[in-house]
């Protein structure tokens, strides 16, 4: 064989390499690929103390309010709403839904949390969540636009965790959570595209609208809006507004009942820090000393 035929058998062979990269893969080996990205980066980026919660950051800021308030609410008794807790702002109390204390963990956390450590929380934990999501995030939209190889797949998550504007939500823990907004992106791509039965879509657009109320307000009011452009385009592109308009009562109905539930109502302090950190025994303390 000459030189030539062996140069031709070597990118013949090369090519097919790379179009495997290319071909279309079952959605399991994609997202896998996209949790063992996410697991190996959070595992070289953050030590174990800050995953378990020990570190220093949790101590200080935004970070120390979120978890403290968790402490405070998971130490108190039940009441309701469910969020609600009178160890904070005392004697009225206040719903950790204004702390960003992460509700959709909290509220599990709280159940037992008597059998925990003293001072456990979950927002170590909750960042190798939020990697995780953003990087199966990124491969749902990328899926969700026809890109079903294993390059999209790798290349997608890698990009999500690396972005600068997720990056640096690092210390407010629940806007960390941005995989909320990918998956937003995906369902629309889905359901505009009439890949997804629209009954599919919106329904999986009103539970991603609810878990994300019980992360971030935030993160549902961008979440929200990205529902509502899809019951937009829906009606537009069928013609049956009907359909959007019911759904988009559906939503409200649940969404305003999780909102009485948790306590997304009600009192909301509105002095910075809570009355001067009123929640800080050091706090109380000085007033003591004072006294």
């Amino acid at each position: 064989m000459s030189n030539n035929e062996d140069s031709r058998t070597s990118q013949v062979i090369e090519t097919k390499h790379l179009d495997a990269l290319y071909l279309e893969r079952p959605a399991w080996l994609a997202y896998g690929l996209a949790v063992m990205i996410a697991g190996a980066y959070v595992a070289w980026l953050y030590p174990t103390a800050f995953l378990t919660g020990s570190s220093g950051m949790f101590e200080r800021g935004d970070p120390a309010l979120s978890s403290g308030a968790f402490m405070s609410y998971a130490a108190d008794d039940w009441h309701f709403p469910w969020l609600w807790t009178h160890s904070i702002n005392a004697p009225e109390g206040v719903s950790i839904a204004f702390t960003d204390s992460i509700p959709l963990a909290a509220v599990p956390a709280k159940l037992v949390y008597r059998w925990l450590p003293a001072g456990s929380h979950y927002f170590g934990w909750w960042h190798l969540i939020a990697y995780v999501s953003q990087a199966l995030g990124a491969v749902f939209l990328a899926r969700a636009l026809g890109y079903k190889g294993l390059l999209a797949a790798a290349s997608m998550a890698g990009f999500a965790i690396l972005a600068p504007i997720f990056a640096a939500r690092i210390g407010h823990t629940a806007l960390l959570t941005q995989g909320i907004l990918l998956f937003a992106l995906g369902l629309y791509s889905l359901g505009v595209s009439r890949r997804r039965p629209f009954r599919v879509a919106a329904s999986s657009f009103v539970l991603l609208l609810l878990a994300s109320l019980l992360i971030q307000v935030y993160l549902f009011a961008m979440a929200g809006a990205v529902f509502l452009a899809f019951l937009w385009d829906a009606g537009i592109r069928t013609g049956h507004w009907r359909h959007a308009l019911l759904a988009l009562a559906a939503a409200g109905v649940l969404i305003l009942l999780f909102a009485a539930l948790f306590g997304f109502y009600g009192l909301a302090v509105n002095a910075g820090g809570f009355a001067h950190y009123s929640m800080s025994a050091c706090s109380l303390d000085s007033a003591r000393d004072r006294g």
